[in-house]
């Protein structure tokens, strides 16, 4: 992982899933999205995601990986 001039890091044996095609409502969205951050029981494949399986490794993330902002209007 790692954005263009940006140090890279590396976690060992995890999964990813690539998409091959867009639902409209997704596509619709404007989001940047959550890359492995899905609870195994939802995400779909019955592997870890990416943050658990930093975490149980031991790798220390430098970095804060995302953030988010939540809002709500009525």
């Amino acid at each position: 992982m790692g954005g263009t001039n940006e140090a890279e890091m590396s976690i060992p044996n995890i999964t990813f899933g690539l998409a091959t095609s867009l639902e409209i409502e997704i596509g619709e969205v404007e989001a940047d999205g959550l890359l492995g951050l899905a609870f195994v029981p939802y995400e779909g494949t019955n592997s870890e995601p990416f943050i658990t399986s930093a975490f149980r490794q031991g790798i220390s993330l430098d970095f804060t990986p995302l953030t988010a902002v939540v809002s709500h209007s009525h």
